[in-house]
């Protein structure tokens, strides 16, 4: 079947508006053609009952119950017609208001259309199991999909993996709620695989007995991955770190989710520079981001705080083990790379960790604070 384009659907929700009247005005030639075999009727059975009665007469008399039965059923007919007349203004108006209200609410579809299909932001609506059943044309520049491909998908199927459980469990508990939504972050996957952050709102539909129907909402680009991405080692800046992060700790604070955070800082860089030069510095800078990477699960989200820091955002299940795993991860690495690479000096790291405390809930900023602060009694330390 040739696809239409978006042009074609606004013409031709255009022509079903402009019909609405024209179908209206028939609705009403059934009333006026049961009037009319109304009166026929009445007529018909006011002369058979005339009829009737004379034959009754030429006949021997007839049982009590017949004859009260005969004349209830000519009264019966005698008499529908007569209610219906009574019925017909009635009938008529509710017949009337319901094709206004199908044509204010036509009207009002294509006024949603037409806003929908020239925002800059992403209109959308899916169902109550969350597959999109509208998508606007922009999303194509979005993410890279054409509409007709959005509508074969759910919401979560365009979370980036790493987020995507997490995510989808947080939005089906907003849908259980039936409540709106407002700024929701979340990381995207473009379809030529780039990560896009878009902050999604939304409103639930209901049917006239409260039950969910669905989720109508818009989402407008936060950042696309280049944007919040250090250019030299490829992780999340310091930008990026902040909104990612932010999100998860809020998720993980409504679901009750132990959470940790860890900040890195690297020792000798300024050594690195000094001796071997800047482009050495960026080398070194690169190899530790790697060594943070391969430290930690997938799941985990690494990112370059600045200069030589480095903050990863620990998720799952964290106990005050996961200090001591991370830590030995960390060394193994090094300790890898240090005694496997060929380099005219040693890589070394300082780690300090921060738990998240269930009971009493810190924010991202006393977070990064206590990780710090727990840096530098390391550093103190040595490695």
């Amino acid at each position: 079947m040739p696809k239409r384009s978006p042009s074609t659907k606004r013409d031709d929700a255009s022509s079903e508006v402009v019909a609405a009247p024209s179908r209206a005005r028939p609705l009403n030639k059934p009333l006026r053609l049961i009037a009319i075999i109304s009166v026929s009727v009445f007529i018909s059975v006011f002369v058979s009952e005339t009829v009737v009665t004379f034959f009754l007469t030429s006949l021997p008399p007839l049982p009590d119950q017949v004859k009260a039965l005969i004349d209830a059923t000519l009264l019966s007919l005698l008499l529908a017609p007569v209610l219906f007349v009574f019925l017909y203004k009635p009938l008529r108006q509710s017949i009337e208001q319901r094709d206004r209200a199908i044509q204010s609410l036509m009207e009002s579809d294509k006024r949603f259309h037409d806003i929908a299909e020239n925002a800059n932001e992403w209109i959308w609506e899916v169902n109550a199991e969350g597959k999109y059943t509208y998508a606007s044309p922009i999303v194509e520049k979005i993410l890279g999909y054409p509409p007709d491909e959005i509508l074969e998908k759910h919401f979560y199927d365009l979370f980036h993996p790493d987020d995507r459980d997490a995510v989808k469990d947080e939005a089906f508990k907003v849908f259980a709620s039936k409540e709106s939504f407002r700024a929701f972050i979340n990381r995207n996957v473009h379809k030529n695989g780039k990560s896009v952050w878009l902050a999604t709102s939304g409103i639930p539909l209901l049917d006239e007995n409260g039950e969910l129907l669905g989720y109508r909402g818009a989402d407008t680009v936060k950042h696309d991955e280049s944007a919040i991405t250090d250019m030299l080692t490829g992780l999340l800046d310091r930008e990026g770190f902040f909104l990612f992060a932010g999100q998860q700790l809020r998720i993980a604070i409504r679901n009750n989710l132990q959470v940790a955070l860890l900040f890195a800082d690297m020792d000798n860089l300024k050594a690195i520079n000094d001796e071997f030069g800047h482009a050495e510095g960026d080398r070194a800078l690169i190899d530790v981001a790697q060594i943070l990477k391969n430290s930690v699960r997938e799941s985990d989200t690494v990112a370059r705080f600045g200069g030589d820091e480095f903050v990863v955002f620990l998720t799952g299940s964290t106990t005050m083990g996961m200090k001591q795993m991370v830590a030995k991860n960390i060394e193994k690495e090094l300790d890898t790379f240090n005694t496997s690479k060929s380099r005219n000096y040693q890589l070394s790291i300082s780690i300090g960790l921060a738990l998240h405390d269930l009971e009493h809930p810190s924010s991202l900023d006393e977070l990064l604070s206590r990780a710090d602060n727990s840096m530098y009694e390391h550093k103190k330390k040595g490695r």
